[in-house]
Order: structure tokens, then C-alpha cells, then sequence
């Protein structure tokens, strides 16, 4: 994170900190009780299905990052 001139997190989870990943909302649950907050009160950022769906579970809001995702070619027209 210092190499990207990325400012510290005060909380930083990883999969070696839960004992099941996406998609449970472990991860998520942890760093909501690290940061001594409510996931309720949290917004989740996330780029992939599994991510958003642990979000969900995790009773956090979440937005989707989209900008990765390649589009679904349109359907044709009859």
C-alpha cells in the first residue's frame, strides 16, 4: 500500500484472518467489529458476485464495481 501512495487502513482483513472466504460474510463481520461498528452501518465496495453476496450477508449495503465486467453481447433481434 506505501508503494501505491495508498494511505493506511486502520483495518485490514485477509483471508488468513476468517476461517471461511467469500462467500461468507466473515471477512466482512470481522472488520465491521474491528472498527467497533455495526455492519448494518457498513457500505460494501465490491467487484465480484461472491463479494457482494457476502456483503449481503453480512447485513452491510453493498455497491457493485462494475468497471471490470465485460458486458453481455446484446441478444438478437428477430
Amino acid at each position: 500500500m506505501q508503494i501505491a501512495g495508498l494511505l493506511e487502513a486502520p483495518v485490514l482483513i485477509t483471508a488468513e484472518d476468517v476461517k471461511r472466504g467469500k462467500p461468507n460474510p466473515d471477512g466482512f463481520q470481522l472488520a465491521a467489529e474491528k472498527l467497533s461498528k455495526s455492519a448494518t452501518a457498513s457500505i460494501v465496495f465490491e467487484d465480484s458476485p461472491s463479494g457482494l453476496d457476502a456483503g449481503q450477508r453480512a447485513g452491510c449495503r453493498t455497491t457493485a464495481i462494475t468497471a471490470a465486467v465485460k458486458a453481455a453481447p446484446p441478444e438478437p433481434q428477430e
